[in-house]
This record gives structure tokens, sequence and C-alpha cells, in this order.
């Protein structure tokens, strides 16, 4: 039998940052309290580290109790604010959006150890690319996933962002084929 799909650690911990920037150490503390016990006990005190893989159930869960207390697409949007600071938020507004959309693919296996974004097309103010075989993803995923595709084309310069979805994307679905729009 084939193992569980994983999630970097990282990222984990980029979902509970983001709600406590965007909602107050109040709204983490409420999201603990819904999340699996052995879940919430690991990322409270340090056993779920950034470089560790650990199952998606764990990361759906998580998620899961973050949304009770922000939307999907914010929380992915507030992570990537978090983890484009500084030298990287330079980089971002020297490359068009198409071109850190295209690299993206590269970026999404450093997160998700199953799947793959693949791009099919890009020019300017657009690009449609599919993620497939994401087996075990969720609705709340896919929406964090999209929201942080919109937050990096944003930071990039692109204006009047806004998302698409073409085909999946919902609940169980292992693939979501996306276009981003931008001016």
């Amino acid at each position: 039998m084939a193992a569980s799909p994983r999630v970097k650690g990282v990222a984990f911990r980029s979902l509970v940052r983001s709600l406590e920037t965007l909602k107050g150490a109040a709204a983490v503390r409420a999201a603990y309290s819904v999340m699996p016990s052995h879940v919430a006990s690991a990322l409270q005190y340090g056993e779920l580290v950034a470089t560790g893989w650990y199952p998606i159930e764990w990361y759906r869960a998580v998620l899961a109790a973050v949304v009770r207390e922000a939307p999907a697409r914010d929380i992915g949007s507030q992570a990537i604010r978090d983890d484009m600071n500084g030298p990287y938020r330079v980089l971002l507004r020297l490359l068009r959006p198409e071109t850190l959309l295209s690299i993206a693919p590269k970026i999404f296996d450093r997160y998700y150890d199953t799947g793959q974004l693949v791009i099919h097309e890009t020019r300017r103010g657009y690009i449609r690319g599919t993620f497939e075989g994401c087996i075990g993803w969720d609705g709340n995923m896919w929406q964090e996933v999209v929201g942080s595709c919109l937050e990096v084309v944003h930071l990039a310069g692109g204006t009047n962002v806004r998302a698409r979805t073409v085909a999946g994307g919902k609940d169980d679905d292992d693939t979501c084929e996306v276009e981003v729009f931008w001016s």
C-alpha cells in the first residue's frame, strides 16, 4: 500500500502564523481547540518541525480549524506575504507575474510530496495551470493555494488580480485547473 501524501512542516507553521497575523492570538487559540489534540500539541510545543514531512490528513485538520477563523484564500495570501519579505520582496518586483507563476511548479514540490503543477499557457496578464495528482486535497487546500497564487501576482506588481477555477478544486478532487488574470 502506498504511503499517505505528506506536507512539509513549514506549511503547517505558515497556517498558524498567518491566522495570528490576520485575526490575533485568540483566533489561534480557538483553532487549536478544534484541531485533533495530537496535532495541536505537535504545533504548540514545537514537535512539528519545519523540515519534516507530515500526513496530509493533519494538514487538512489544521486548515479546517484555521478557516473557521479566516477564509482559506486570505490565509494563503497572508502566508505568501509573510514568506516573501526582505530580499524576496525585491526579487518579486523585478520579475513579471507570469514569470513568477511559470516557476511555481518547482516551489510546489517543496511543500507537497504528491501532485504537481503543470503550466499550460502564460502571457502578459494571464496564466493557466493545472494542479494534478493532488491526492487527499480538499476544497480548503485548493482555496488556500489559489490565494497564494493571487498574492504572488499582486506582490509582483499585478493589479485587479483574480482567479477562475476551470475544473476541479473541490473536496476530494485530485486536480484543479485555474486561470489567473491581472492588469
